[in-house]
């Protein structure tokens, strides 16, 4: 089950007031509907946006000029979140009123040329940049399968998901790579960048006045932005258990031990969150304590979710004696959170990790600004807001139903040849 709603945003800037700091951050961010295509697509862009221009046509030319103009950080990212995908850009410079010989103007303007004057030619982006940045992310790709941590993690993803919501990446699709060709990718940054309209976001301590300043460059207008949310597409458990073992000649032996919730839906999210933070982080932790402190199994874990796809997961590196009982642990540890009295225990302790969180926090320069994208956008709440969810909102019984929904679905274990007990 998918969850669908309309999101309306303006394309006049948001304002973040921040006062105290010395920096200044704009965001810009441009929705657009994911497709499969995309998938060589997104590393490529963000490689040519970040190291030539128009103007700075080599990666010296574009590094030097960043250099000049101050510039503390410039940054190009992409998010998909089922069928929506965000094309987001981040410049981070000094409070002019602070710094006596910083040219605002320059810094912004080198932005700007980053996001709609990049290296094109007769429509297509420089064949020359485009090709090198082709070979680079080759051979990152084919490196990563090297890696004992990218190779597991790749292949349960390709074990655990059936319809391609994890699995459908770069790694997985090394054959789109060879295909992908400067003119579609300039066809690409075209419909969903230079003929969109971003939504615009400023942190700092600035004004109204700012926006003044930002139509000297990029046409705004009073046009709402409507975003069609659906972020979410549930995996739902298989018909019987799925245990794959698999060799390979690391010397890390890893264990993924996956749980997929039946009937997920979009309120359940919170909660497996509740679950995934109880078993993991914080001072409950419970994997790392019951299967490293207590019975010494594994020699680390990482309890994690995907809860748009309502994905479970604790992974651990261990010895290849201890699969079975690592198994067993878990399930019994997983068990025990049944117990009414004990999860309201561990809910006591997560409300004051979180806390303790909070008040760290506000030392973060852009944690207000992260959250505030985030909750206009849909796609995360703020610490303050799950606090509250967790005080005033939160469900036992909800809980205890999702944890009877919570579904053991696959075992996947790479046996590492030269795994020795220690």
């Amino acid at each position: 089950m998918s969850s669908s709603k309309k999101i309306i945003l303006k394309s006049t800037p948001y304002i973040i007031k921040k006062k105290g700091f010395s920096t200044i951050e704009f965001v810009f961010i441009y929705s657009c509907k994911y497709s499969k295509e995309y998938i060589p697509y997104l590393p490529l862009l963000r490689q040519l946006l970040l190291n030539t221009s128009k103007k700075y046509k080599t990666e010296k030319e574009y590094r030097q000029a960043y250099d000049e103009k101050f510039i503390i950080s410039n940054r190009v990212n992409t998010f998909v979140f089922n069928d929506n995908l965000y094309f987001e850009f981040r410049l981070v410079v000094p409070d002019p009123k602070k710094v006596k010989d910083f040219d605002m103007n320059s810094a912004f303007e080198f932005f700007i040329d980053t996001i709609y004057n990049p290296n094109i030619i007769d429509e297509e982006f420089n064949k020359e940049c485009f090709d090198r940045e082709k070979r680079f992310l080759q051979s990152n790709v084919k490196n990563s399968k090297k890696n004992v941590y990218e190779k597991s993690y790749q292949s349960f993803l390709n074990i655990v998901d059936d319809i391609g919501v994890l699995k459908d990446n770069i790694y997985n699709n090394i054959d789109l790579l060879e295909k992908a060709n400067s003119k579609q990718l300039y066809n690409i940054y075209k419909d969903n960048i230079l003929n969109n309209n971003p939504i615009i976001f400023v942190s700092g301590d600035v004004d109204k006045d700012i926006n003044n300043f930002i139509k000297k460059y990029i046409k705004v207008n009073n046009e709402k932005i409507i975003i069609e949310k659906n972020y979410s597409n549930y995996l739902k458990p298989f018909d019987e258990l799925k245990e794959v073992d698999e060799v390979s000649s690391d010397h890390e032996s890893v264990l993924y031990i996956a749980y997929k919730v039946k009937n997920m839906t979009e309120e359940d999210e919170l909660y497996l969150g509740i679950i995934k933070n109880i078993l993991g982080h914080g001072s409950n932790d419970l994997i790392f304590k019951e299967l490293r402190m207590n019975k010494k199994l594994i020699y680390s874990s990482n309890t994690w979710m995907r809860k748009r796809a309502g994905l479970l997961v604790i992974e651990s590196y261990i010895n290849n004696t201890s699969k079975e009982k690592v198994v067993t642990s878990v399930k019994s540890v997983i068990k025990k959170l049944k117990d009414e009295e004990i999860l309201l225990s561990y809910m006591e302790k997560l409300i004051s990790d979180l806390e303790f969180n909070l008040i760290r926090s506000k030392d973060s320069r852009v944690k207000d600004l992260n959250d505030f994208i985030d909750e206009k956008l849909g796609i995360g709440y703020s610490l303050e807001t799950v606090l509250e969810m967790y005080k005033n909102d939160f469900d036992m019984k909800k809980l205890l139903n999702l944890l009877d929904r919570l579904t053991l679905d696959t075992i996947y274990f790479l046996r590492g040849e030269f795994n020795e007990e220690k």
